[in-house]
């Protein structure tokens, strides 16, 4: 499947119709806010407005909302590619409270059923996330599930199939709300590690388990898309000190920076021996926010703000090779280097043009009017 083939849908009125449209032709029937009781509400996301649906992805999770809610739903795609923000948008706009949690190497089903803690002298129950999920009906996101062994999730059958929970601790057994669910979100598609990219931490898991789930694949926005999302997404100030254009362009060729970090990774064989780093958007948007703000100190200061090279050195360390060792940083830097070649000069023009306008439309407004004008 070629992401950039794959159409998407704008928070926009466009949106919202073909929201509706979708669920109406799948029969989704979506919770609403004011049944809400004040527990849910206080796990419901708000709606973020620069966030991009993918259309065929929307309609497979609609269809998995609708009619196989009772089993959990894998979704796998590389780091960045939001696969988190998505559920956490569409729980948004289906009007339903979700809880995000994260597993870990050292976890047992203890840590999302709960546990008894002393607090004040007094020994309270503290629950777990499945707890709260499966007693006041909210959807349980699960972040990395590969982290945690195999043996975890085999010995969660109630969680996964969506029956009562028996809580050991306690001796409760809390029967599943109707509007409780479990999704999984991991960069690795759970029984393979093939396509894993360097994430050398995760646990093959066990096909027992997987055949309980649902899956999909998000594996981002097309380039356009996404270099869109990185110019919407950025903060006020720093887009208003240069042209749309040029903005669009940095945002363009960093976006393709990050395709061919992606490309080359595809290309090489998983292990340790991997020398490229696949960018993720997460990514893009510090070192576009890094290069935007180097160039305007530079432009400050009076330092040079033309060392195109050096900025975008330090804006990719910043953004992200800094985590990296020497010769993976050194590689991802160098071909961010070539990528952009001089766009900080270009930029830095763009401020200085910008700057100029400003200061004539405030001297304007500023300037008394002749009384001639005034008749």
């Amino acid at each position: 499947m070629n992401k950039s083939d794959r159409s998407s849908l704008e928070l926009a009125p466009s949106f919202v119709e073909t929201f509706a449209t979708l669920k109406k032709a799948i029969g989704v029937s979506g919770g609403e806010k004011t049944s809400l009781n004040e527990v849910q509400k206080a796990f419901l996301p708000a709606p973020d407005a620069t966030h991009i649906f993918e259309k065929d992805f929307l309609q497979d999770l609609l269809v998995w909302w609708t009619y196989g809610g009772n089993c959990p739903l894998f979704v796998s795609g590389p780091a960045g590619a939001g696969k988190t923000s998505t559920m956490i948008q569409f729980a948004a706009h289906m009007g339903v409270p979700i809880l995000s949690w994260t597993a870990r190497s050292r976890m047992d089903k203890r840590d999302l059923i709960g546990h008894w803690e002393i607090k004040d002298g007094n020994t309270l129950w503290s629950p777990g996330p499945a707890y709260l999920a499966w007693k006041y009906g909210l959807v349980l996101l699960i972040n990395e599930p590969t982290i945690a062994p195999a043996e975890v999730w085999v010995g969660c059958n109630d969680l996964l199939e969506g029956s009562s929970l028996y809580v050991e601790q306690t001796g409760e057994t809390i029967e599943r709300h109707p509007g409780a669910r479990v999704v999984f979100t991991d960069n690795v598609r759970g029984a393979s590690l093939e396509g894993s990219d360097g994430f050398y931490s995760r646990q093959l898991q066990d096909r027992s388990v997987m055949d309980r789930c649902w899956h999909l694949q998000l594996l981002g926005l097309s380039q356009e898309r996404e270099a869109g999302l990185l110019v919407e997404r950025l903060p006020d100030f720093l887009k208003e000190l240069c042209a749309s254009d040029v903005l669009h362009h940095l945002a363009t060729q960093l976006v393709a920076l990050a395709d061919d970090t992606r490309t080359r990774s595809q290309q090489e064989k998983v292990g340790f021996s991997q020398n490229s780093v696949p960018l993720s958007y997460r990514s893009l948007e510090r070192i576009f926010i890094a290069i935007l703000s180097k160039v305007r100190v530079g432009l400050t200061d009076k330092s040079s703000a033309s060392l195109s090279p050096v900025i975008i050195t330090q804006a990719v360390k910043l953004g992200i090779s800094t985590s990296l060792d020497n010769v993976h940083a050194e590689l991802l830097e160098r071909l961010a280097v070539t990528r952009l070649g001089n766009i900080c000069e270009r930029i830095g023009v763009s401020m200085v043009d910008k700057a100029k306008a400003r200061r004539m439309i405030r001297a304007l407004r500023e300037q008394p009017v002749p009384p001639s004008k005034l008749i």
